[in-house]
């Protein structure tokens, strides 16, 4: 296991033989506006990502992360200061 660039690689036996499993993490940023991020505290009802040639949506009924995402935004805005 290889900490330092997020990958994971682990094995797995198939009638006897070791077949390799891997995985990576990927991080996107995105630049945001302080104004933007006072419409998370209003909830996230849908989030979009397209991975090209898939796009991912992913509804919510109640908001899940909308009103997390500004805490936290909230929390490291103190912290500049």
């Amino acid at each position: 296991m290889s900490y330092g660039n997020d990958k994971e690689t682990g094995y797995f036996f198939v009638s006897g033989v070791m077949v390799p499993l891997s995985s990576s993490k990927s991080i996107a940023q995105f630049p945001i506006t302080s104004k933007q991020m006072e419409l998370l505290n209003q909830g996230v009802s849908k989030v979009s990502l397209s991975t090209l040639p898939i796009v991912h949506e992913k509804n919510f009924n109640k908001d899940k992360i909308g009103k997390k995402l500004y805490n936290s935004y909230l929390k490291e805005k103190e912290k500049e200061f």
